[in-house]
């Protein structure tokens, strides 16, 4: 008997073999004793080793153990994400609900804008004629007339130009 029919034999105790090579493998069987005996040789030894065989349990590395459980808590996580997804598409937004989510993503930013624009421009603001922390201050643009003993005093202030001019007549 050839190494090749050895070969096919073994793969037709373990179920290898395709549908058509079987059917083969069976008529050489039919017609070779040779062939019938290793076929009954192997189904023996077969039979003997998952009789008499000892289980054995082989241990898992910890990096197999921890690997395993990283896989099981991205599985969850994808499972978790995947089911939110669902759930906010089966759950329609109202027409009114999607027109004020939309606005309201606008206008929050736009009105913080804003916000912060009067904040500067009322802190540039400063009253005339009342008091900024204990001290007077003139307004911008706000003459100031001083009288002084043989002559006059008139002083102008900007504060935005941060320029105060003071004109000095003797008379």
């Amino acid at each position: 008997m050839d190494t090749q029919t050895v070969h096919r034999v073994q793969a037709y105790v373990d179920g290898e073999l395709p549908e058509q090579e079987r059917s083969e493998v069976e008529a050489v069987l039919a017609a070779d004793s040779d062939a019938k005996e290793l076929l009954e040789a192997l189904e023996e030894g077969r039979k003997w080793l998952r009789t008499n065989e000892l289980g054995r349990v082989v241990p898992e590395p910890r990096d197999f153990y921890w690997a395993q459980v990283v896989r099981g808590i991205e599985q969850a996580q994808a499972q978790a994400a995947e089911a939110e997804a669902q759930q906010l598409e089966s759950e329609p937004l109202h027409r009114e609900g999607r027109l004020i989510a939309g606005w309201v993503r606008w206008l929050l930013p736009v009105g913080g804008l804003a916000a912060l624009m009067m904040a500067f421009v009322f802190s540039e603001y400063v009253p005339s004629g009342g008091p900024v922390g204990g001290i007077e201050k003139a307004a911008s643009y706000h003459e100031v007339d001083h009288t002084v003993e043989n002559g006059g005093l008139i002083t102008f202030r900007s504060d935005s130009e941060g320029v105060t001019v003071v004109w000095i007549t003797s008379e």
